[in-house]
Formats: structure tokens, C-alpha cells, sequence
């Protein structure tokens, strides 16, 4: 079985506070949200009128970019978490 794990240097693996983010499942999951994300953008674009969301308060196309964004950012958070500053 073939895996996409990192190999990181011995003393790059000190600082390492959550491996499992280097492992298959954590980047399939960040894959497949960038995936469904491409896909809803391109969606959006063909589909989403703003004029017929005018007298409503919750427009359910922004809700969804609200979740990507906030699942993005949560991404982001534990990455850096995981590995410190060193990689950015």
C-alpha cells in the first residue's frame, strides 16, 4: 500500500505536536473539501442570483461560503498548531 506521508528531518520532528496532519486521512479530507469547494464555486457562479435573496436576511449561498471559509481557517489554525511557525 502506497501512502502520501512526508518523511520530515529527525530534528523537524521535534517540533511536530500533531503528526496525524501529515497523514492520508487529514489530507483527504482537506483535499476533497478544496474539491466540493471548486465545485460549489463554479456552481455559484452559473447559478446564484443575489436579486433573489433581497428581502431575505440569510442568503443560503453565503452561508455555504461561510462554512468553507471557517473550515479553511480551522485547516489553517491546526497546521500551524501542529508545526509551529517553521513551515510558513
Amino acid at each position: 500500500e502506497h501512502t502520501m506521508e512526508w518523511k520530515l528531518p529527525l530534528e523537524e520532528q521535534v517540533y511536530e505536536k500533531l503528526p496525524w496532519t501529515r497523514g492520508a486521512l487529514f489530507n483527504t479530507v482537506v483535499s476533497t473539501a478544496i474539491f466540493l469547494n471548486t465545485v460549489w464555486l463554479g456552481i455559484e457562479t452559473d447559478l446564484h442570483h443575489p436579486e433573489q435573496y433581497e428581502n431575505q436576511s440569510l442568503d443560503p449561498w453565503t452561508v455555504v461560503n461561510y462554512c468553507f471559509v471557517f473550515f479553511f481557517c480551522v485547516e489553517l489554525l491546526i497546521r500551524i498548531y501542529s508545526r509551529t511557525w517553521w513551515p510558513f
